[in-house]
């Protein structure tokens, strides 16, 4: 049968791992990681690679005072597509139409919220290298102020995304249930923890949204 758009034995192994054909070879619970859809690991592959990206420009950062982002090296522009290519990447993966209401597995709303959101930060970035907001000299040789025309594009951008993020809302949520408020929590967890938890990720989409 089928359950929200995936096949139900494929519904049962996102929710069990362990009735899966990698699990049931007895690599134990890292063979969880490795299925037949990412037969060439592309997704781990671009998963590490992103991981170790994130750790060598903060190391930058802490060390050197700055993260090289140097807008007129082709690695600086190349950074946002590799993200975004990660999470782009999922889509190799069959994910339920509808939550699970045990478990905090992906679902079809979760995904496409994380790439459009993954695609708002690219673009902002891709956006400021193209055109800055200040005139400075040490990074944009040939740059001039541009004030306005920075603020409004990124306005754009952003807002833009949002509508395409409420669209996958209407047509995706399950049940009127939203990815943080109603996500499941193992029994017996904390109060304090759930709350400290919701309020942390809503200052991220904060920050997110207005860095």
């Amino acid at each position: 049968g089928k359950m929200g758009g995936v096949d139900a034995s494929v519904a049962r192994k996102l929710e069990h791992p362990a009735e899966s054909p990698s699990k049931q070879r007895g690599m134990g619970r890292l063979a969880s990681l490795f299925t037949f859809h990412d037969r060439f690991n592309m997704h781990k592959i671009l998963g590490i690679t992103c991981l170790v990206h994130y750790l060598v420009r903060f190391f930058w950062l802490a060390w050197y005072g700055t993260m090289f982002l140097d807008p007129g090296h082709w690695t600086t522009w190349a950074t946002p597509f590799l993200h975004l290519t990660l999470s782009v990447s999922s889509f190799i993966f069959p994910v339920p139409k509808n939550r699970f209401g045990s478990k905090p597995i992906i679902w079809k709303e979760l995904q496409l919220h994380n790439i459009i959101f993954t695609a708002r930060s690219c673009a902002v970035m891709l956006f400021y290298l193209w055109c800055p907001v200040h005139d400075d000299v040490s990074l944009y040789a040939k740059a001039k102020p541009t004030g306005l025309e920075h603020y409004v594009g990124r306005f754009v951008i952003i807002v833009g995304l949002h509508y395409a993020a409420d669209w996958v809302t209407e047509n995706y949520q399950d049940r009127g249930r939203t990815t943080t408020r109603d996500m499941p929590w193992d029994h017996g967890t904390p109060e304090w923890i759930k709350a400290g938890t919701k309020k942390y990720y809503a200052v991220c989409q904060l920050f997110a949204t207005t860095a």
